[in-house]
């Protein structure tokens, strides 16, 4: 499809003009970083995170009472973040500030000087590491990768067969251990399944980060000119019911003795995008969202709220650069003992 926005778009919606244009024509150099080094020395921030977000659904669990799963763990992404970025907890370090400020305003003047010095040095660390190559990277991933968590746990309590599958595969497989960690999750192949389904039906973005062509070349009959945008629609190609069975259907399954993955090789999906501009994100995302899925799925049952059913989920898709549920997840966590 060619649009005019202001210069030519072209917006890419096939697996095969896909591949001619992330991997044929794909002339861009880029120096290659040792990311999965540096997303295996984070395991233990994102072990802390999950282990303190599953234990705050633990005391809320106790009243019976559905709680909003989208903030939850929408609050999970950002504390990892921060403290991976700037060393410090989202939700505990970064806005005591405010309240410093307002006691100024409220007569505590004494402690004004104080006060604005810590802020100064705390903007000082936040544009340093804003500014720091080794960490800048770590921010590109946060604004994509939080929905998946929520559209995968929406479609496992759409899907309650599922859900069971999985819950069945992670408790066997753990046992008695109380939580599931990193190391654990390898063995745990059914829920990768369920990760791979999730970035099929609900990819971080609907359309990959644009590239502009260079010179003039030919791809299937249609000619590029140089300045060309170029949209890859990765949510329409996730869908395309000539590469998948029941496209619409969430079904884990299908990735059973399949070879599809989502690293950058398999054009039907392509998720974090192919090539060397692939989304550097990709495993901080993926190693933070198995296992928090893991541990939601071992620790707790989830129910409907409000005699609630399964088809009264809304699915539906809010507007936007990412792909996110137009309405919170509200699930009522009913806690396993393991």
């Amino acid at each position: 499809m060619l649009l005019q926005l202001g210069v030519p778009t072209v917006v890419v919606s096939s697996v095969e003009a896909a591949r001619e244009f992330l991997k044929t024509h794909d002339m861009i150099v880029a120096v290659d970083l040792p990311y999965t080094k540096r997303v295996q020395s984070f395991q233990f921030i994102r072990e802390e995170e999950v282990t303190l977000l599953i234990d705050s659904i633990a005391q809320s669990s106790s009243s019976g009472s559905p709680i909003d799963l989208t903030e939850r763990l929408m609050s999970l992404t950002a504390n990892i973040i921060c403290r991976i970025a700037f060393g410090k907890s989202f939700s505990t370090d970064f806005f005591p500030y405010v309240g410093r400020i307002v006691d100024r305003l409220t007569g505590h003047h004494g402690r004004l000087e104080r006060s604005f010095l810590e802020m100064d040095g705390f903007y000082e660390r936040v544009i340093e590491d804003h500014l720091n190559p080794g960490r800048g990277f770590i921010l590109g991933w946060s604004g994509h990768w939080c929905n998946h968590p929520t559209w995968a746990m929406t479609e496992l309590a759409r899907n309650p067969r599922i859900m069971k599958k999985a819950q069945v595969e992670v408790r066997n497989s753990i046992g008695n251990k109380g939580k599931v960690t990193e190391g654990d999750v390898d063995q745990l192949h059914y829920l990768k399944m369920v990760v791979k389904e999730t970035l099929r039906l609900h990819p971080p973005a609907p359309l990959l980060v644009p590239r502009e062509t260079m010179s003039h070349f030919e791809i299937n009959g249609y000619h590029i000119y140089p300045k060309t945008q170029v949209h890859v629609n990765v949510w329409a190609i996730g869908r395309d019911p000539n590469l998948w069975k029941n496209p619409e259907e969430f079904l884990p399954e299908r990735f059973m003795d399949n070879s599809v993955d989502f690293r950058g090789q398999h054009f039907e999906l392509l998720p974090f995008g192919a090539g060397r501009r692939i989304c550097p994100g990709m495993y901080m995302a993926i190693a933070t969202v198995e296992l928090a899925l893991a541990n939601l799925l071992y620790r707790f049952n989830w129910n409907l709220p409000n005699g609630m059913r399964e088809a009264d989920i809304n699915m539906e898709e809010a507007a936007g650069l990412t792909v996110r549920k137009k309405f919170a997840l509200n699930l009522v966590p009913i806690l396993h003992h393991c």
